[in-house]
């Protein structure tokens, strides 16, 4: 068995252990490679498989911190009249288990300002102007991850437009989002939290993040004095 969980997640999977023979068998797992590991459960740990039957046995990973596991355990087996007393005539297959516990690492922004700080201005302009802000998006964990940028109000989603709306990033790779701040008629945001970003794990549509864009921005009517 092998899995790749997210912190805090935990997986299970199953394995058969089958008898062809005529007679019955008794089995046990040898566990001290997992000796002293909380990640790692397996159930049952012996039995008895009929002839031509099988045994199931639970395979139990819990994410608890960030980590990669290659174990080795042994299934060992011998017919049920010598047991496991006498050592020549007990068997032994290897089942190695592989598993991974890690958690998506994103930065948010990346201004060319290097504020980082989760906010655009866009200052004051004229009703009908446009203007353009851009940010980075960086993915700093070993695998994919996707973003999804959405308004809780229309009436703001109508002022801003943000392209790429929604995608991929690889491992390593820096998005480039722009986002243009246009009105036609008088409008005052100030610290605006009606954009948010969604970062999720690309298999399950899981989102693990999300984290808010505070925009400011104003737009006025070019006024004049005679």
């Amino acid at each position: 068995p092998a899995g790749r969980l997210l912190l805090g997640r935990s997986e299970q999977q199953e394995f058969a252990l089958r008898n062809p023979t005529h007679v019955p068998v008794v089995w046990r797992l040898d566990l001290a490679a997992l000796e002293g590991l909380a990640e790692f459960r397996l159930t049952p740990t012996e039995g008895t498989v009929a002839p031509g039957g099988a045994a199931r046995v639970s395979v139990f990973f819990n994410a608890l911190a960030d980590a990669e596991f290659e174990k080795e355990v042994g299934v060992e087996y011998a017919d049920p009249e010598s047991g496991f007393e006498v050592a020549e005539r007990v068997r032994r297959a290897p089942l190695k288990l592989r598993a991974e516990a890690y958690r998506i690492k994103a930065v948010a922004f990346e201004e060319e300002d290097g504020s980082n700080d989760n906010a655009l201005n866009f200052g004051t302009l004229r009703v009908g102007e446009e203007k353009v802000e851009h940010f980075g998006l960086r993915n700093l964990g070993k695998y994919d991850i996707t973003f999804d940028f959405r308004f809780r109000r229309p009436a703001v989603e109508r002022l801003l437009l943000v392209e790429p709306r929604a995608g991929r990033v690889g491992p390593g790779e820096r998005v480039e989002v722009a986002v243009l701040f246009v009105s036609e008629r008088e409008v005052r945001l100030r610290d605006n939290k009606d954009l948010s970003c969604l970062i999720a794990e690309p298999h399950t549509g899981e989102v693990i993040e999300e984290f808010q864009v505070a925009v400011t921005a104003q737009s006025a009517w070019s006024t004049f004095r005679l």
